[in-house]
């Protein structure tokens, strides 16, 4: 079950980024040092980082999660971390099954079966089948100088 963000949205400022293999860890730790540095004045929502990756960036978005803390740590800004692991479904474009090669004449006589028998679906009938769909992992880091008592609840707290 996903966690449900739109009580997030009412109560805090989400500033969301996503970590792919193409962003620069400078570049998305300066940003979230950037949006967590500044106190916030007492009249505005606390702010929210939230930070995602799928399965292959995850490292990235742990270094840039990690470097960020001990950064604002070093100013004496304390910070609360709340992980989440999810799936996303994704489509995967289908395939064509590659060509057995062709049986020598020395397999024949082994007496083994030839594969004549199976037949591989046509390039025309892959396309009409869709993408298969595959559930990805999905890794959500929220970042907050206060508590968030409603992702405290769901996923536990690191403090730093």
């Amino acid at each position: 079950m996903a966690f449900d963000e739109t009580t997030l949205e009412s109560k805090y400022a989400l500033a969301r980024m996503r970590i792919r293999s193409g962003t620069q860890v400078s570049t998305r730790t300066a940003q979230v040092i950037s949006k967590l540095s500044p106190p916030t004045p007492e009249d505005s929502s606390p702010i929210l980082v939230v930070l995602q990756a799928s399965n292959r960036d995850a490292n990235k978005l742990i270094t840039v999660t990690e470097i960020a803390k001990r950064d604002l740590l070093t100013k004496g800004i304390k910070i609360l971390q709340y992980t989440a692991l999810s799936s996303q479904v994704i489509g995967i474009e289908r395939q064509p099954a590659p060509k057995p090669p062709a049986a020598t004449a020395a397999g024949d006589e082994d007496g083994e079966v030839s594969d004549d028998a199976f037949q591989t679906i046509g390039e025309a009938n892959i396309k009409a089948l869709g993408p298969r769909k595959r559930a990805v992992p999905v890794l959500t880091v929220y970042l907050a100088t206060k508590p968030v008592k409603e992702l405290k609840a769901e996923f536990g707290e690191q403090r730093s």
